[in-house]
């Protein structure tokens, strides 16, 4: 055996090995690095969810959504509270539920059937005009002022202003309605415990 070779042999080898170590040790930093970065992420990563029509833009994090995105939601859920009519009250009352919070669901279900009940007995008719919305960030509630008007039998009975306050839920990336009541001198707060009150439009 050549111990020239040998030595050459050995000298390679080293290197490689070297080389080699280099590698695991920059792949070890890397992957360090990509979950510190992960982690610094967590909490802090913006979701963009589709309201039901964009008329601005908004976005969504981990537990907060925008005023902008409050304003839509609050909007849709009084187009879909107030602007009712008897051939339109049950579609608009089932998608009302689909955004309601599960522990708020029996109520406020039972309080659109009544007042499903109420339009088609009287043959009535409401219209929300929207003049003001005022978004909270922090409660994640929604005030709205305009002017409700009544229809029955497609005469104009009543034409009032009106303002109500939409209060909402965000978790699990999902945003959720807790209540939605009309705002009188004896409810300008929203009661602690969030028990529902009138989601039906009052005259």
């Amino acid at each position: 055996m050549n111990p020239n070779q040998a030595h050459r042999d050995l000298k390679l080898l080293t290197a490689t090995v070297w080389q080699q170590r280099l590698a695991i040790l920059g792949l070890v930093i890397c992957l360090g690095l990509s979950l510190a970065i992960m982690f610094a992420m967590v909490g802090r990563e913006r979701i963009v969810l589709t309201p039901p029509a964009i008329e601005k833009s908004f976005w969504v994090a981990k537990d907060k959504v925008s005023a902008s995105y409050l304003e839509q939601m609050g909007s849709f859920m009084a187009y879909l509270t107030l602007d009712v009519s008897p051939s339109s009250i049950e579609w608009k009352k089932a998608m009302l539920l689909q955004y309601v919070a599960p522990d708020v669901y029996g109520a406020l279900q039972t309080r659109q059937d009544l007042e499903s009940d109420r339009l088609k007995r009287l043959n009535a008719t409401t219209q929300f005009s929207v003049a003001q919305l005022v978004p909270n960030e922090d409660t994640l509630t929604v005030n709205l002022k305009g002017r409700l008007a009544t229809f029955i039998n497609g005469a104009r009975t009543s034409d009032v202003e009106k303002e109500y306050v939409v209060a909402f839920d965000y978790a699990g990336n999902r945003i959720q309605l807790k209540r939605f009541e009309e705002l009188t001198d004896g409810t300008r707060k929203i009661a602690a415990d969030g028990t529902p009150a009138g989601v039906a439009a009052r005259d």
